[in-house]
Formats: C-alpha cells, sequence, structure tokens
C-alpha cells in the first residue's frame, strides 16, 4: 500500500466508510479524519468476500486511478497496489459490519429520517421535505427505498463505531506545550570528517602477513558459479490464433455493454466550514456570484469527473449530483462539518458504440478463448524438451527464436530484463547442465524454456593469481581500521578544531542552532538524532560514511524561551492528533482481526485481476 497511500491518504481516512477509503481523498475531507473455495477471493470471520464483488470494486478503482494517470503510465507495482488496498478495503468494511452487529449498533429510524429530510436535495421551494424528489432520485439513482435506507444505515453504524473509539483522542495542552518546547529547541554542535586515505595505512611486514590476510578473507575473493544458457521466448498469442467472429463479438458487447459505459460525472467544488453560520455565510456568496477561490475561513476541495458512487458520504453525493450546472446547494451537515456544493461542470453519461470496443473486446475474447490450446501448445514444448531434444531442434519446430545469455550469476536479480529476473534464474540455476528447464511464466504473459549450456563452478582463486586484488584489499581494510581509530579518538577529546589543525586532512566544522527536523542529505538521520540525545560536551560515536567517518560533540544546548507560535501550535496539534488516531485505528483493526480472522484466496485473486 506504500506508493497510493503515500499520495492519496493516510491510515485515519478508514475513518467512516472503509471501502471507499480512497473516495475520501478525493472528496477533499482525507485530512479532516485519518486456496480458492465457493468463489471467494477472502473470509473475513464468517463472511466470504466474493469473486464478484472484488472484480468489479478493483475494475472501479483501477478506472478511477486510469483516468489521472496519461494511457501506459500505471505500472505494474501501482496496478497491485490499487488490488492490494482494494482488497484491504472490503476486509476492513467486513470486519467492521461483523463488530457492529456484534455490539448490536444499529442507527434509530429517527436518526435516519432527521438525515433524509435535512438533504437539500429532497426539499422543495418551501424547504419542506418532497417525496416526489425523494422518489425521483431513487429512480435515477437505480435503487429501491429500503436499499437506499440499508445503506444509510450502514454508514451511519460505521460512523457510530468509529466515533465511539475516536472520542477523546486530543493532546492535552500540557503534553502540547512540551512537545512544542522539545521541537523548537536549537543545539549547536561541531563536527568533525576524518576521511578513509589509503596513504594513511599500514603495508604487509612480509608476503606471510598478506597470505594470512587471504586466508582469513578467502570468501572475499570468492568467484561465484555462473551458468551460460540458450532459451526461448514463448508468446501464446503469436503462437495460438483464435478466431472471434462479428456475432460473438456483438452478443459479448450487449453483454457487457453496462460494463464499458461512463455515467454521468461532475466537476465539483467543495466548501467545508466548522459551523452552520460559517457555511451560510460561504452559500450566500456564492450564490450571489462570488468567486468559489475567493471564498476564506473555510476548506475548498475540488473535484475533477467525479462519479456519484465514488462520493462519500451519501447524502453529500445525492446532493452534487440533484443541482443544475452551476447550481450551489444550501448547507448540508456531515460527520465532517458543514457543506456547501457548487457543480462546476456536468459530463452526460456514455455509453459507447460496439466499434469503440471492439478491439479491446476482441483482445479480451482472444485471450479467454485461447486459454486451453495455449495450455496443449505449452504442453507439448515442455513433453519435446523433456523428450531429450536439443534447444536448437525445439526452437525450430515450434517457430521459437534461439537466443544466449552468458555468465549468469544467481544474485545478479533485475526485474528490468528478462535474463536477470528471479524466475529465470531460479529456473537457470535449479536446471542441471545439459538440461531444459520446465516451460515457466513470465512478465507480460510470456513464458520461456532454458536450457543449461553450462557451469563454471564457484571457486577461489590461487594466492598468486590475484595477490595485487589482496594487496588492494589490504590496504582498504587497513586505511578504514586507521581511520575508524582515529575516529574514536577524536570522540574522547574535548576541541574537535583544536585537534583539526593538527590532524592531516581532518575537516572541522559547526553545526548551528539546528532544530530537531535538521535534514543534510550527506548525514543519516540517526547521527542527527543521537545529536537531540546528547549532554552537552558528549559526544556520538563515530559513524562511518561513504568514505569518511563522523563524529560530533554537542557544544551548546537554547531551551526554547519564547511565545509560541499560534499557527505552529495549531499544526502540532492537528499532527500529533492525526497520529494519534493513525495508530488506534490501524491497532483496532488489528485487534478485529483477531476476533475475525482473515484469510486470502490468491488464486481467486489473480483469476479477478
Amino acid at each position: 500500500m506504500h506508493t497510493i497511500t503515500s499520495k492519496f491518504g493516510k491510515a485515519a481516512a478508514w475513518f467512516l466508510i472503509t471501502m471507499i477509503v480512497m473516495s475520501f481523498a478525493a472528496w477533499g475531507i482525507g485530512d479532516v479524519f485519518r486456496g480458492h473455495v465457493d468463489n471467494a477471493v477472502a473470509k473475513v470471520g464468517a463472511v466470504k468476500i466474493p469473486y464478484d464483488e472484488y472484480r468489479e470494486t478493483l475494475h472501479a478503482e483501477t478506472q478511477k486511478f486510469q483516468s489521472a494517470f496519461p494511457a501506459g503510465t500505471m505500472t505494474d507495482a501501482m496496478k497491485a497496489e490499487i488490488s492490494s488496498e482494494t482488497l484491504n478495503s472490503l476486509i476492513r468494511q467486513k470486519l467492521l459490519a461483523q463488530e457492529i452487529s456484534r455490539l448490536r449498533i444499529a442507527p434509530e429510524d429517527k436518526d435516519l429520517v432527521k438525515i433524509i429530510s435535512g438533504n437539500p436535495a429532497f426539499r422543495d421551494e418551501k424547504s419542506g421535505f418532497s417525496p416526489e424528489r425523494f422518489k425521483e432520485f431513487l429512480a435515477r439513482a437505480g435503487k429501491s427505498e429500503s436499499t437506499y435506507l440499508g445503506e444509510l444505515r450502514r454508514d451511519l453504524g460505521f460512523y457510530l463505531l468509529m466515533q465511539s473509539l475516536t472520542a477523546d483522542r486530543s493532546v492535552s495542552e500540557f503534553e502540547l506545550g512540551k512537545l512544542y518546547a522539545i521541537s523548537e529547541q536549537r543545539r549547536t554542535a561541531e563536527i568533525a570528517y576524518i576521511p578513509i586515505e589509503y596513504n594513511r595505512r599500514g603495508e604487509p611486514s612480509s608476503e606471510a602477513e598478506l597470505s594470512a590476510f587471504y586466508e582469513s578473507h578467502k570468501q572475499y575473493f570468492a568467484i561465484p558459479e555462473t551458468r551460460d544458457v540458450s532459451y526461448m521466448i514463448i508468446d501464446p498469442t503469436r503462437a495460438v490464433k483464435i478466431a472471434i467472429t462479428d456475432a460473438e463479438l456483438h452478443k459479448e458487447y450487449e453483454r457487457r455493454k453496462q460494463e464499458f459505459s461512463t455515467p454521468e460525472t461532475r466537476d465539483l467544488g467543495n466548501v467545508i466550514a466548522k459551523d452552520e453560520a460559517t457555511a451560510k455565510d460561504a452559500y450566500e456568496k456564492l450564490k450571489a456570484g462570488r468567486d468559489f477561490h475567493k471564498l476564506t475561513g473555510v476548506k475548498i476541495s475540488l473535484v475533477k469527473k467525479a462519479r456519484k458512487d465514488s462520493l462519500a458520504p451519501t447524502n453529500l453525493a445525492d446532493s452534487a449530483f440533484m443541482l443544475e450546472n452551476g447550481g450551489v446547494s444550501a448547507p448540508i451537515k456531515s460527520p465532517f462539518g458543514w457543506h456547501v456544493i457548487k457543480v462546476l461542470g456536468i459530463y452526460p453519461p456514455h455509453v459507447p458504440g460496439f466499434e469503440e470496443v471492439k478491439g479491446k473486446l476482441q483482445a479480451e475474447m482472444e485471450r479467454a478463448s485461447a486459454g486451453e490450446a495455449v495450455n496443449k501448445f505449452i504442453q507439448a514444448i515442455d513433453d519435446e524438451a523433456a523428450s531429450g531434444a536439443k534447444a536448437e531442434e525445439v526452437a525450430k519446430k515450434f517457430s521459437l527464436d534461439l537466443k544466449k545469455a552468458l555468465r549468469l550469476k544467481r544474485g545478479n536479480v533485475n526485474p528490468g530484463k528478462l535474463e536477470t529476473t528471479k524466475a529465470f534464474l531460479d529456473a537457470a540455476f535449479s536446471t542441471p547442465a545439459g538440461l531444459a528447464s520446465n516451460v515457466f511464466g513470465t512478465a507480460g504473459g510470456k513464458y520461456a524454456l532454458v536450457y543449461v549450456d553450462s557451469v563454471q563452478s564457484a571457486r577461489i582463486p590461487d594466492f598468486k593469481d590475484i595477490q595485487k586484488e589482496i594487496s588492494d584489499a589490504y590496504a582498504r581494510e587497513k586505511a578504514v581500521e586507521v581511520a575508524e581509530k582515529i575516529a574514536n579518538e577524536l570522540a574522547a577529546q574535548k576541541d574537535f578544531k583544536a585537534l583539526a589543525a593538527k590532524s592531516i586532512n581532518l575537516e572541522a566544522t559547526t553545526l548551528d542552532s539546528i532544530k530537531s527536523d535538521y535534514h543534510d542529505k550527506n548525514l543519516p538521520p540517526e547521527f542527527i538524532g543521537e545529536i537531540f540525545r546528547l549532554k552537552e560536551n558528549e559526544t556520538t560515536k563515530p559513524y562511518r560514511l561513504e568514505n569518511k567517518f563522523v563524529v560530533a560533540r554537542l557544544v551548546a544546548v537554547k531551551q526554547f524561551t519564547g511565545k509560541s507560535d499560534t499557527a505552529a501550535l495549531a499544526k502540532l496539534k492537528s499532527t500529533m492528533a492525526e497520529k494519534n488516531m493513525d495508530d488506534l485505528i490501524t491497532e483496532y483493526f488489528e485487534y478485529l482481526k483477531t476476533r475475525y480472522p482473515v484469510r486470502i484466496y490468491k488464486d481467486a485473486m489473480k483469476t479477478a485481476q
């Protein structure tokens, strides 16, 4: 989840409706809260996540992200992360649903009535509840009244559970003051750099000493096993051709037309106010023609081409899609505050014609239909290689290109090149010399077959053959030892700069009045962290950099005694409260997994993708 979550929200975005966690960030309120059996991809407690539910949710989430990235720029890693987050979101939904049921958290009907009657989308010109508008909304959404009420009850149940969990998670004024003072504390430290110089080293006193060094470091000079292989790449789409008729394509198009269709989308402006009075003021200004971006005292988020089913909570989405283009909603209350929605653009639904999707449909159907034929083709190649046929014979018989890869090393994994992928190297190094591997899958839906032509066994060269390399290694090690010895001696001194003046090539400098968030790309974060744990005149341990050691001595500590910056204090308070909530929610979901064990059926997930 690391790449996508870092871009679109934090753990606390699970706060309300976990199955639409990503829509929180898009709606602009993410910063407020932070073996396959029975056709299921996972089982959470007693509840299964059906294959169809996962596949449809994954498809919808993928479509959202594809609209945010230029065609062809989404990497496999990004797609895998979307898949993982989709499953995690569904798992969290099932965890919460079962916990709500166990705790018997049941929102009362009067609460649902209050939410519905208070929704501006369902009001008439006199600001009274309009049953006709409510029925019109249900018709447009394709939902029955019971389905809509069920969704609303579920959403409110999630909210009540999480509200009770996260109540009173604020940071105390004492804690806040202490944290702020620490964050504003400044420290001054002297820094000394001790270079690792190969001219400052001990030469071996004799060949015997160098030989002893070689004997104790033999593995350092080992030459690993390498292999020369011949291989063939098998592309099933070229090897097996499946003809799909126009009649079959038309039939599949009619069956999946809804899947290809794009619903109505809208560009929306969302004003988030802390109270109703502020929201009403924003509403009046927008109605009077005030520029959306010039509103003050509120949060503003813009959502491009939003789908109704991608927005949350439900009452905000309902209002946004009941307005005309340019329309402004009356203030709406949600668990996140008071909102005023303005419609900035409307894009009607689009149902692509047959010709628009014919190519994509044909490719998908050909891949699906080719499955059995591909298996037979792969099996035939496997059987031919296993029978003892040479690589050249197999390549000729099946019209495959024969390639060579020389001096392969087991540990040189590089996913960007087929010959150095883990699957390829595993096949090359698990197959005896002179034989062929089994056919195995590679990236992009292709397959490969490897013949091991020769094996160069791992060996340790003789001392006399690599005497210069041994001498250089000895020099490097001794240079490091000399530099580290100086660094340790320096750590015991009281005056770095005085010692620097007496030492050859010893550089000393000062980190003046730095704060704990100080960053220097040339210094390890743990080194800066240790400076902020020292007492005055104490020194850090030596830290090894690429070609030098570094040591610091704390010279002075300046405590913060001034007046707190209001904005900085508010930011720190928000950050700490958010972190507390993040940690709490993370722990809570881990607890729920112990009560409702989660089992994932990975094979079923691969099929769904």
